[in-house]
């Protein structure tokens, strides 16, 4: 509990004259994370450099819209943490640490609406980011669009299978092995 402090900062005290007052913010607002990030964080002792903050917000941001790729996000996330190494901290602690600097706007409110300390690794934050922002329905129209696609009429060859190749990117959990996919005789 003691890697926790900051919490005690939002519990009711009383002031001199008698009435209760919320806390007194002492502690560094570049440490506090999200509340919804379980203490796995906060168990590796570890204050992140303020430049390296900068660099993950500054860099990779994600405000929530459709037109973003929440799966391109992770990518480019988890290759900038790679860059990044404190000894003694797990990659997953610096990873919990990290994600909620990358996040903004309706994003960055998502993540604080979730239940308190309900997120307590890597793997359930990005799950439910991606269920988040990646809905199977969006799935679903991906994996419609990589089974039916078709080159254009005006579209050479090259860039009709750059296209093709984009929309796999685009989602990486369309389940489709090689022979499911696109009929490649449609590209001449």
């Amino acid at each position: 509990m003691e890697d926790l402090a900051f919490i005690s900062a939002l519990w009711p005290t009383k002031s001199m004259s008698g009435k209760k007052v919320v806390g007194v913010f002492e502690v560094d607002s570049l440490t506090v994370i999200s509340a919804q990030l379980a203490s796995l964080a906060y168990k590796a002792n570890f204050h992140l450099r303020i430049d390296v903050i900068n660099m993950f917000q500054n860099t990779l941001q994600f405000f929530g819209k459709a037109s973003e790729n929440p799966n391109a996000h992770i990518s480019k996330f988890l290759d900038m943490c790679t860059t990044i190494e404190y000894p003694e901290v797990s990659n997953e602690a610096l990873r919990l640490r990290l994600f909620p600097y990358t996040l903004r706007d309706s994003a960055k409110e998502w993540l604080d609406t979730c239940p308190p300390q309900s997120i307590t690794t890597w793997n359930q934050l990005s799950q439910k980011f991606l269920n988040k922002y990646f809905p199977p329905k969006r799935i679903a129209k991906l994996r419609d669009d990589i089974t039916t696609f078709q080159q254009l009429d005006s579209e050479c060859y090259s860039d009709a299978w750059e296209r093709y190749k984009g929309l796999l990117r685009q989602c990486p959990q369309h389940g489709l092995q090689n022979g499911f996919r696109c009929n490649t005789s449609t590209l001449v």
